[in-house]
């Protein structure tokens, strides 16, 4: 198999505007889901609809590595921003470390805290994995350099910071404070955690780009805009793969 980049998103909307891009692609199938093959600038792309959450993201890159390791993975797709990190719906994230929010040992003083595991899940080139993967520094400071010059001055932000995995979607403001006082993240997702210790393990470079849907915080579905946030992420992605050589 020739040298690609694999590109993840959890549904098809987030993936729409990347297929597009590819012109006519490949469409084949591996571990059980759709993939989508072709070139986007002058890299060659294969692009996998994992499905929503944790488990359906670990099966589906597992199955897609193990059939042909990529030379990098992005991760794109909508999620919830922090107002608390100066995200707005329509704002995009560039995650410089994933954190599984719900992983851990309950603290025993105050309900819904959580302290970190006693033991590591593994053991990366010395770098002990707990519930915190941290991501490639230069990749997501490049990705933030090239979005910077090609969205400067639209109306719009890019910010990078820490990225939170959650399996329950937030929805009152104590658990957004909560979640912002523990890990100072820009967004969270239902995904990236997983990807993240799925590329730690086979040393893959990983990069998640997201677009702002929603805020975390009291659930209000009138303020949401999925399509925009399906469209923005997909835009930077395409931006991200178009400068790749």
């Amino acid at each position: 198999m020739k040298p690609y980049v694999l590109v993840t998103a959890s549904v098809s909307e987030e993936a729409d505007g990347i297929i597009r891009e590819m012109g006519s692609p490949k469409t084949t199938r591996v571990g059980g889901r759709p993939i989508f093959s072709g070139n986007i600038g002058k890299r060659f792309v294969r692009l996998i609809e994992t499905g929503p959450g944790m488990v359906n993201t670990a099966q589906a890159l597992t199955a897609v590595i193990e059939a042909g390791k990529p030379e990098a993975i992005l991760m794109t797709g909508c999620a919830g921003g922090f107002a608390r990190a100066e995200m707005d719906v329509g704002d995009i994230g560039i995650a410089t470390e994933e954190n599984d929010a719900q992983l851990g040992i309950e603290s025993g003083e105050n309900a819904g805290s959580i302290i970190p595991l006693p033991f590591d899940l593994g053991v990366y080139d010395g770098e002990c994995v707990k519930h915190r993967v941290p991501l490639n520094s230069e990749l997501s400071l490049t990705a933030l350099d090239i979005l910077t010059s090609v969205f400067g001055g639209m109306p719009f932000n890019i910010v990078p910071g820490p990225f939170i995995t959650v399996s329950t979607i937030t929805a009152t403001v104590l658990r957004e404070q909560r979640l912002y006082d523990r890990f100072r993240p820009c967004m969270e997702n239902m995904e990236g955690v997983a990807a993240a210790y799925v590329a730690k393990h086979y040393r893959i470079p990983f990069l998640e780009i997201r677009c702002a849907s929603n805020l975390a915080g009291k659930r209000d579905r009138s303020s949401w805009d999925l399509p925009l946030a399906c469209k923005r992420s997909a835009e930077a992605a395409i931006v991200w793969l178009r400068n790749q050589v």
